[in-house]
């Protein structure tokens, strides 16, 4: 997911200004210049992102009168499909923030 703007953005260790291409995509990895910690890029308010998925899923099977077992999967079918066109239409209206990369053994020993 790649998005054309320019961006502010800080390392969130030592608040310095990084430089970040015009083009800037979520899961880009950085290194900061000053402290040389390792930055990754993300969307801010993900969580939203899935709220947003999730009441559109339930609206859309409370809408076609579903009850019971059926409305759940119907709407868990509505979701992945309202995931993956979400993609497109509203994440790239998204801000980006940079976070610390953690590392794989960090990850694993917590």
């Amino acid at each position: 997911m790649t998005r054309q703007t320019t961006i502010q953005l800080a390392c969130p260790a030592c608040s310095t200004h990084l430089p970040c291409p015009k083009t800037s995509a979520a899961g880009l990895h950085l290194r900061c210049p000053a402290c040389q910690t390792n930055l990754v890029l993300e969307f801010k308010y993900m969580w939203l992102y899935s709220l947003i998925c999730l009441a559109g899923a339930a609206t859309i099977s409370y809408v076609q009168g579903l009850d019971g077992p059926l409305f759940v999967m119907l709407a868990s079918v509505y979701a992945g499909v309202l995931v993956l066109i979400g993609t497109q239409v509203l994440l790239p209206f998204f801000p980006i923030q940079a976070r610390l990369d953690r590392s794989y053994l960090q990850t694993l020993l917590k």
